[in-house]
């Protein structure tokens, strides 16, 4: 990730939620919108957006002749994405019932390993150009206070107390599932830059 911060541009993004409720972040990347132009507390997933069209990247991008494409590494109909998806101007959603040879972390998400086959073949799914969206889950929480990393595994060296072993076999925990990330996020870069068709990846 590093790598590519160094290489390529880059930038902050403003998310209206930390922790929890990452699908209002998600929200706001598809349409532009605001969360907070919905009041207090709303999951607009979990309320108008089952029920109705909203305008959206993949919309746009469709009016342009792309094919637009969801994939999550999750339940299909967490935070009724089965339905969100298609109000939203996705044509397909890949949900992880459908995927194939997925491994699932200790704490039981799916790791997010599984992308990169789902992605390139949502990319060559089409003649025409395409929109891919992919959501994660790998190193959502809550983090196991037993943990004990293997040998070449990252660990924590400093910042937290010796005797807090609870907190430190989170955090361990929590930047293994990093790790595997990042080794996934080189895997798709490698993945898209064989690839034989002009391709942004954000």
């Amino acid at each position: 990730f590093k790598e590519l911060k160094s290489k390529y541009p880059h930038g902050l993004l403003s998310v209206p939620v930390v922790g929890a409720g990452t699908v209002n972040t998600e929200f706001e990347v598809l349409t532009g919108m605001s969360v907070h132009d919905f009041g207090t507390g709303e999951y607009p997933y979990k309320s108008i957006l089952g029920k109705t069209t909203c305008e959206s990247i993949a919309y746009i991008l469709k009016n342009s002749g792309y094919t637009a494409h969801a994939l999550h590494n999750n339940n299909g109909t967490f935070y009724s994405r089965n339905d969100v998806y298609k109000n939203l101007g996705f044509d397909t959603f890949t949900s992880v019932e459908y995927m194939s040879n997925t491994e699932y972390t200790e704490t039981g998400w799916a790791k997010d390993s599984v992308l990169t086959s789902e992605i390139m073949g949502a990319l060559n799914s089409t003649d025409s150009r395409d929109f891919v969206f992919a959501v994660s889950v790998q190193a959502h929480g809550k983090y196991p206070d037993e943990y004990t990393p293997e040998d070449g595994d990252p660990r924590v060296l400093s910042g937290i107390p010796a005797d807090d072993i609870d907190t430190i076999s989170a955090y361990n925990y929590y930047l293994k599932q990093l790790d595997e990330m990042d080794d996934f996020i080189k895997e798709l870069c490698d993945s898209v830059l064989a690839f034989d068709e002009p391709t942004v990846l954000v």
